[in-house]
């Protein structure tokens, strides 16, 4: 079943069936020569296991995106998806050659290399990934899970030291501080925070990360003290919104609350809006008291 949303904000559900054969058709043709819509389609086709029905799709993008690197990886995991590893490789390849070596296109590829059995390939591959882009998270992640598996815990902490050195990185900081939160060393874990934060090109999870990691942790007050400043509602990045209401409300800060919660509501999620609605009436009450 998929589920979906009425202009009202109510959920309905309708058979993936039914979305296979008549919404994701119509809404691929419709976003054809849209590259950005019609890439959100296939990712979420993707997510729900149709890469069948995206081949077609995917080559339109590869060929009209204005950003290759994007048109080349999505056209890359269709082909891997659907077994024709050649051909992925030859688009990633192909998109190597428009945009460069960059870290999704060679994480991608490492990706085809594993599925031919080629483990050592692969790894080399993805090293080059992960000093292309330390930031790309399931390439860093896959990376660090070959350092674990090669020498456990402590493996996987120095392959995050040396991933926190290369140029530009700020998610394996964000990986160091989640362990030193774990390890009780929260002065350790807010200065790698404040040192990945002041990154210029963050992407919004980082915000998520951070502020989940803390008030899920018991430092609530830490997470409002960092995250706040940087957090814009209208960036439409709403997972760092509601972390962010849980600790005001952890806090009792229902004036601080209640103020982000009418400016969340601006933005008409209908999903939301019946958690925004109780977070108002709960910030209404600790105003009253």
């Amino acid at each position: 079943m998929i589920r979906l949303y009425n202009p009202q904000g109510e959920a309905f559900w309708i058979p993936l069936s039914e979305w296979r054969t008549g919404v994701l058709p119509a809404g691929l043709k419709s976003a054809w020569d849209n590259p950005p819509e019609l890439y959100n389609l296939i990712l979420g086709g993707l997510e729900d296991d149709l890469a069948g029905d995206l081949e077609e799709a995917s080559a339109r993008l590869a060929a009209i995106d204005p950003i290759a690197e994007r048109g080349a990886t999505i056209r890359g995991i269709v082909l891997m998806k659907l077994g024709r590893l050649d051909e992925a490789e030859a688009a990633l390849r192909a998109g190597m050659a428009r945009a460069g070596e960059t870290g999704a296109l060679l994480t991608n590829l490492a990706k085809v290399q594993f599925e031919r059995g080629d483990q050592t390939l692969a790894a080399d591959t993805l090293w080059r990934g992960v000093q292309a882009d330390p930031n790309l998270e399931n390439g860093l992640l896959w990376w660090l899970s070959i350092q674990e598996e090669r020498g456990g815990d402590e493996a996987w902490r120095e392959g995050l030291r040396v991933a926190a050195q290369l140029s530009g990185a700020w998610r394996p900081q964000l990986w160091l501080a989640r362990a030193c939160l774990d390890d009780g060393k929260l002065a350790d874990a807010m200065a790698l925070y404040r040192q990945a934060l002041s990154a210029p090109d963050l992407t919004p999870d980082a915000l998520t990360m951070v502020s989940g990691d803390l008030g899920q942790r018991g430092h609530a007050a830490e997470a409002l003290e960092i995250v706040s400043p940087l957090y814009d509602p209208a960036s439409g990045d709403i997972a760092t919104g509601l972390n962010l209401l849980q600790c005001c409300e952890a806090l009792g800060r229902g004036q601080q609350g209640a103020a982000l919660v009418e400016q969340l509501l601006r933005l008409d999620l209908p999903p939301l809006r019946g958690d925004l609605e109780a977070y108002s009436l709960t910030f209404a009450r600790m105003a009253g008291q």
